[in-house]
């Protein structure tokens, strides 16, 4: 598969799925079916949206500068995660939920457009005769089979169960702890994001480092770390300082464990590995939300998050 027109596709795939819910909201004529609908169809490109994406970069850049290449993607990532809800929310105050869908949807245009203009410095040819499903089996019995990309494999989805949902757990945290509210809730993302782009800068900046390993050792520490702190703190500054980072050390993980599943996944296997490894990485996330929300619910978002920290540090250390 053509992996640039594939992205194109992908891309005016969501943009669509995003104009037509908001021109349902600014209607009325949206009903719950049809967001479970669209969620299900925006879930579906997601997924093939998402292995494609980090796959292309080793066609975007080469294997030489690959690593700096992911450090940078993950941490653009992550950082729009933290500044996107705001701007949302500004929309949302200015002018309605759904104007801010469709200028959602139509932003895609800008990355369709970079897309499309890019030209790839390598090329890997597929194997066109592999039935997907044989192609889907040969990447499980890869990762499964080689111990090391088994292992980050597995690092990534512990990390996602239990260190990622503190995202998911900020507002109660605001709310209970700081009682700050949304702007507290806005200033204490904005330190994690400023971390995250510091992370991605610094592990970028370091790519050509031959023992990666340490990366992953160091930013497991730091994120769970730093989150363990932060589940003990009661003081607001600080906490911003805290979650700085956590977030530095959360992109390092991240970012270092994507680039050695990569480095370490032959070309032909690299988008099936990739795959696998995406699934355990972000589809484990929801299941570490609902773990939290539960963890949370009986007992404190802190808490949550706090307990979280330690098991990481435990599977780490």
């Amino acid at each position: 598969i053509n992996k640039k027109k594939l992205l194109i596709w992908t891309q005016v795939a969501e943009a669509a799925s995003a104009i037509v819910l908001g021109v349902l909201v600014v209607t009325g004529n949206i009903n719950l079916p049809l967001v479970l609908v669209l969620a299900a169809f925006h879930g579906t490109v997601g997924s093939i949206d998402l292995p494609a994406r980090f796959a292309f970069i080793v066609e975007m850049v080469g294997k030489r500068d690959l690593a700096s290449a992911i450090s940078l993607n993950v941490g653009e990532f992550n950082a729009a995660r933290f500044i996107g809800p705001t701007v949302a929310g500004l929309v949302i105050a200015s002018f309605g939920v759904g104007w801010a869908f469709i200028l959602n949807g139509l932003s895609f245009i800008a990355g369709i457009w970079a897309i499309a203009m890019i030209k790839p410095v390598f090329n890997h040819k597929p194997e066109m005769d592999v039935h997907p499903f044989d192609s889907l089996k040969e990447g499980f019995k890869f990762t499964v089979g080689t111990k090391k990309i088994l292992y980050f494999t597995i690092l990534a989805a512990i990390s996602a169960v239990f260190i990622w949902p503190y995202q998911t757990l900020m507002p109660p945290v605001a709310e209970k702890v700081f009682a700050s509210g949304a702007k507290g809730l806005g200033s204490m993302l904005s330190a994690a994001g400023v971390g995250s782009m510091i992370g991605a800068i610094f592990t970028s900046a370091m790519s050509r480092s031959k023992n990666k390993n340490a990366f992953i050792f160091a930013g497991l520490l730091i994120s769970s770390f730093s989150l363990l702190l932060f589940a003990l703190n009661k003081n607001f500054v600080l906490a911003h300082i805290i979650l700085s980072f956590a977030g530095f050390g959360t992109i390092m993980l991240a970012s270092t464990l994507n680039t050695q599943v990569q480095l370490a996944t032959p070309d032909k296997m690299r988008a099936r590995v990739l795959a696998l490894y995406l699934t355990m990485f972000v589809g484990m996330m929801p299941v570490g939300n609902s773990i939290a929300g539960i963890i949370a619910q009986k007992t404190s978002a802190q808490f949550a998050i706090g307990i979280g920290s330690v098991i990481v540090l435990a599977v780490g250390l």
